[in-house]
């Protein structure tokens, strides 16, 4: 018996303990997944991270205009141009010193540097837009769902938190 209530005292001084530190950083961010899109540009897919505090998002998705997927790329753009354009400047250094057969170097065409920034912008937007939110993880609501830039968590566009929310998505506490 006196085990049975040491351990169910415990758990209830573990549950406040989360519960309380979930309220103290309640203003913080917690990540929901990467993104990537198709259909043309009008759908974002976030693709689950272990990191989050949602179980799963079941294929969460959140559809929008061609306009706002311009947007949303042309703000990262700015906001990754310096590590998009040293990715461009090695790969065109590293093909620039390359001989082929006959013994010429190769010579990049701005064909070949257009498709080395598309490659370049294209990884780089896998690794660093990231979909975060801001809310009560205690009552499960999140208020502020946002794309951000990881890598200078700069805001790059703002979701109603409704799309996100997917009726078969658990939280994990």
């Amino acid at each position: 018996m006196e085990r049975a209530k040491f351990v169910k005292d415990a758990a209830d001084r573990l549950a406040a303990e989360q519960a309380a530190f979930l309220v103290k950083h309640r203003l913080d961010w917690f990540e929901i997944g990467h993104i990537d899109y198709s259909d043309g540009g009008q759908t974002l897919y976030i693709d689950h991270v272990n990191a989050s505090p949602l179980e799963s998002l079941g294929g969460g998705s959140i559809p929008i205009t061609l306009a706002n997927m311009d947007a949303i790329y042309s703000k990262f753009r700015e906001a990754a141009r310096q590590g998009i354009d040293a990715e461009v400047n090695q790969r065109v250094s590293e093909m620039n010193s390359f001989r082929n057969d006959e013994g010429s170097y190769y010579h990049v065409t701005q064909e070949d540097i257009d498709r080395y920034r598309r490659d370049a912008e294209i990884k780089a937007r896998k690794q660093r837009l990231v979909m975060a939110a801001q809310g009560d993880l205690v009552n499960h609501k999140i208020d502020r769902l946002m794309l951000v830039d990881y890598d200078t968590e700069s805001v790059i566009a703002e979701f109603s938190p409704k799309t996100i929310e997917p009726a078969e998505s658990k939280w994990k506490f």
